[in-house]
């Protein structure tokens, strides 16, 4: 990633999407707790409850395109420069995702073909995280 690129993903992460997310590191780390907390809390319904039948799972999902943004990224053109550059080292599957590639994942976790699993977290990210695992890796920090 190019110094300018670089820099302009830092001052977006720093200045306008940390911020919004409610966290006070670069990293998001508050951001990152709260998506562990939801899976580990995934968990424990899971054993909690399994043997009265309930299933828990959660989705995880990557950037998806969608109007929230799409709106972001045209008021903010440097984060939609940043998440390309991103995109062309992270994504392993051409393109953005869709929010019906989430729904579609949503569909399968109610539908009886995955009776058998419980406590799983879904990742549907374009094989972002399978080598990739952090934001900071992405940006090269």
């Amino acid at each position: 990633m190019d110094q300018k690129l670089y820099d302009s993903y830092v001052k977006i992460l720093k200045n306008e999407l940390v911020p919004a997310l409610g966290c006070t590191e670069p990293i998001a780390i508050a951001y990152a707790a709260a998506k562990a907390g939801v899976e580990s809390l995934t968990r424990s319904i899971a054993a909690q409850y399994g043997r009265q039948g309930l299933r828990c799972n959660c989705v995880v999902p990557g950037l998806v395109l969608n109007v929230q943004t799409e709106k972001m990224m045209e008021k903010m053109p440097q984060m939609a420069e940043a998440f390309a550059a991103m995109d062309r080292q992270a994504l392993l599957e051409p393109g953005h995702g869709s929010g019906m590639d989430v729904a579609e994942a949503v569909g399968f976790l109610v539908s009886d073909a995955s009776r058998w699993m419980t406590g799983e977290s879904l990742v549907i990210d374009g094989g972002t995280i399978s080598h990739n695992p952090t934001w900071a890796d992405v940006a090269g920090i």
